[in-house]
């Protein structure tokens, strides 16, 4: 019986190593298209990803090896066209969070077949302006205020300004607000902004740093 059970594992672990490498050689064709559900349309410019995935046998399938990337056209359209290798079992496109797009899910991707022509979608988010009047009293430095792909950074006493971020429509967008008290450490404090269609959205905040929270 002991043997018997050995030479199952024998073949398990031999079809697992076999499955590691995929097949060389074989043209493969991708078109997509990349759709924002939220704003409900095609994002032209929008950054899309070509990678190649191999099997580890603890770790399963793993993507991240680059292999080519591409923009959107003015329709919100991609496409790939590779010669697949022997290294990858299988292929990935995937949205480049950047600071016009961003991939919320699992969505945003979608595994390839290789040797086959593929059509495809994927989900993005076109983000928003942020307008911000910002009053600031520093009497630390540095100063950051950030929200998802972009930040403000000042070492200036005092400020009064406009800056601009980016954020995501239709989502709970955290903004960020950060200072280094000197002998104390870190003040921090997070604000919860809903974000809706409108391409830019204005408000008007006052900070006074010493009454940020501690952290």
């Amino acid at each position: 019986m002991k043997i018997k059970n050995f030479l199952i594992f024998l073949f398990l672990i031999f079809l697992s190593l076999k499955g590691c490498k995929g097949e060389e050689d074989l043209i493969t064709v991708v078109n997509g298209v990349v759709f924002d559900e939220f704003k409900n349309k095609n994002l032209s410019n929008a950054k899309v990803l070509l990678e190649g995935c191999s099997f580890y046998l603890h770790q399963g399938t793993l993507c991240g090896d680059i292999i080519d990337s591409t923009r959107t056209d003015e329709n919100g359209k991609f496409n790939f066209n590779f010669v697949t290798e022997k290294r990858y079992t299988e292929y990935r496109v995937s949205i480049d969070e950047t600071e016009e797009h961003t991939s919320l899910t699992t969505l945003g991707e979608a595994l390839i077949q290789g040797g086959e022509q593929n059509e495809v979608t994927i989900t993005a988010r076109e983000l928003n302006h942020l307008k911000i009047h910002l009053k600031l009293s520093n009497q630390y430095d540095p100063f950051v205020l950030s929200a998802k792909n972009s930040r403000f950074i000042t070492e200036k006493e005092f400020i009064d300004t406009v800056i601009y971020l980016r954020v995501i429509p239709g989502f709970e967008n955290q903004l960020h607000y950060r200072v280094w008290e000197p002998g104390v450490g870190s003040r921090y404090k997070i604000e919860v902004l809903n974000i809706q269609m409108d391409d830019t959205t204005e408000i008007y905040r006052e900070v006074k740093t010493h009454e940020l929270p501690k952290n």
